[in-house]
């Protein structure tokens, strides 16, 4: 079809080479020779036809291609100039030494004629350039800088001045920037004002020597006619002359735990006053998991939603604030305890059957609770007495009580629980079967029950206890230190050969996972053949628990893995080594 008399064929066979050429290059380059003689005709075939060679040729034939792109870059569509663009962004990371002449060829291309798409694409282009050639950031920020002296498009210059504020001071010449983005300061609109103010912190706080002049700067725009300028100013004046060091930690380093984890946990410490003092080694890094509640009939009381009524929040946290004021308004449940931790809510049904039910988990020092969140989605059904029959597998387990729902309309979540106690010599694992049970009574269209009702029951999939019920993840902030200070007297090691997994990034997830507990030091990252994975948490009792995990590619497949556990009690050190 390259060599067809049609036009349109033509054009349909070079547009498809050119998307086959981003993954497969050496495929398409055994049709070059027809494709360069597409270059002399229709612009568009033309120009499909140059950024398919520049995708599959040698780093020889770049600059005559560019060369004769040039040549017709104004004749053709901005949907063509993205294309174009982006086989320059491939062909960049492709083969770096061509970098100059690229970015050069960019550089033009932002102070020609052309709409926010096309310009768009430039910049990302020359983003991704910054991220992976590190030796073309200097020229990269310097063509960003010349393109926004002259920009028309708010966002874009935003975004720029924000890559400007992150790549910037770690240039070899940083305070030529600084010129820049002052000018933006003086001569834009609020929203580039604003970002600019942002980027001149980050030089505060990043370079030493320029602080004086960025906080003369930030002085100055303590006056600015717009309300988030002179914030933005105030705060980042604020930190640069406090402590420009502690700033730069707490703006720029991750947080150790989720602000929500971490709100409700000071919420807590305050509702009860300790001479200790606050600890954040022992919130929970497990990230807060929202879901959206299911739809609500106008004038119905407010029940509790799919996850928790009090907040809506399914995260693991140790003595989840939400949660625990949940479960505090159930008389029968007051003698429990406090709440050591909740775990992720588990689906129990499809989402399209008749009943859905869910299950959250509250382990408590003695008792398991089981909640039952349960939605009646038929229209003319209410369901009374709604509980859940459980059968453990452990004799271990012993139902102690059972909360019903008295009463569930249609399209409204209900919750009823089921308390468990188990034994206080092991922590047992393993699974309970569940069947709803219930009593149907009929609902006439007008909302009137039409019957005395007949009993009925659902059967649910099984909930397991597991070993990682019991453990609570946190954070240590010094790992190192905190494993040297429990000594080897206090361990436990096991060795396993996990033959089911290929991979150790595979592994290092599925340890994770199965256990339960927090990755320390980003060692849940792999970047080697072999791999050390450092877990901390607290096990059931605030007993402070962690785990090194060395690990290596077996030659015969799956991974090896020896597992040193770490903490002050033997029992718990052989349960959780022993749980793999």
């Amino acid at each position: 079809m390259l060599c067809s008399t049609r036009t349109v064929k033509r054009f349909a066979a070079i547009r498809c080479l050119n998307k086959i050429a981003l993954t497969h290059p050496a495929a398409v380059s055994v049709c070059n020779l027809d494709i360069e003689n597409l270059i002399g005709g229709n612009r568009s075939i033309a120009t499909l036809a140059i950024t398919t060679l520049l995708k599959t040729g040698s780093e020889s034939s770049v600059d005559r291609l560019m060369r004769q792109i040039q040549s017709f870059m104004g004749e053709i569509s901005d949907d063509f100039k993205v294309t174009v663009v982006d086989a320059i962004r491939v062909l960049c990371i492709k083969f770096p030494k061509k970098q100059h002449a690229l970015l050069g060829f960019l550089s033009g291309a932002l102070r020609n004629e052309g709409g926010v798409a096309f310009k768009t694409a430039i910049v990302d282009a020359i983003f991704e350039i910054l991220k992976y050639i590190p030796q073309a950031k200097d020229a990269a920020l310097n063509h960003l800088c010349e393109f926004i002296e002259d920009c028309e498009f708010v966002t874009l210059c935003s975004r720029i001045l924000h890559e400007l504020g992150e790549e910037g001071p770690t240039t070899q010449n940083p305070a030529k920037f600084i010129r820049y983005i002052y000018n933006r300061v003086l001569l834009e609109p609020a929203i580039v004002r604003a970002s600019a103010v942002s980027a001149l912190g980050k030089f505060g706080r990043r370079v030493p020597q320029l602080r004086p002049r960025v906080i003369i700067i930030l002085r100055r725009c303590l006056v600015d006619l717009e309300e988030e300028v002179r914030d933005k100013a105030a705060f980042h004046l604020n930190l640069l002359e406090r402590d420009a060091q502690l700033a730069q930690s707490l703006l720029e380093s991750e947080f150790p735990v989720p602000l929500p984890n971490l709100e409700g946990a000071l919420q807590d410490y305050l509702k009860k006053p300790s001479a200790a003092p606050f600890d954040i080694g022992r919130v929970s890094t497990e990230a807060p998991k929202e879901e959206t509640p299911k739809g609500k009939k106008s004038g119905e009381a407010k029940t509790p939603d799919r996850t928790a009524s009090a907040g809506g929040s399914a995260s693991g946290a140790a003595a989840s604030s939400s949660y625990a004021e949940q479960l505090a308004q159930v008389p029968q449940l007051g003698a429990l305890g406090p709440l050591f931790r909740s775990t992720r809510p588990q689906e129990l049904t499809e989402s399209e059957t008749e009943y859905t039910v869910n299950c959250v988990k509250h382990i408590f020092a003695q008792h398991i609770v089981f909640q039952f969140n349960v939605n009646n989605t038929l229209n003319d059904q209410l369901l009374e007495d709604v509980t859940v029959k459980m059968e453990p597998e452990s004799e271990d387990f012993v139902i102690q009580q059972e909360i019903p729902c008295a009463s569930l309309p249609y399209n409204v979540v209900g919750v009823t629980y089921v308390v468990v106690a188990r034994s206080e010599e092991a922590y047992t694992v393993g699974p309970f079967t569940c069947t709803l049970k219930f009593q149907v009574k009929e609902v006439d269209s007008s909302g009137e029950v039409l019957d005395s009702g007949y009993e009925d029951e659902y059967q649910l999939e099984d909930v397991e206890i597991t070993t990682s019920d019991y453990v609570a993840p946190v954070l240590v902030p010094d790992f190192q230190t905190a494993w040297d200070k429990m000594g080897e007297d206090c361990q436990v090691v096991e060795t396993y050969s996990l033959s089911t997994l290929k991979t150790l990034q595979a592994a290092v997830q599925e340890l994770i996972n199965f256990l339960g507990m927090s990755p320390c030091e980003s060692s849940d990252k792999v970047t080697k053949t072999r791999h050390i994975l450092y877990l901390s948490g607290i096990f059931l009792g605030n007993v402070r628990v962690l785990v090194r995990a060395r690990m290596k590619l077996d030659p015969n497949g799956g991974v090896s893995v020896e597992l040193t556990v770490r903490s002050p009690d033997a029992q718990i050190n052989e349960t959780l080594a022993q749980s793999i």
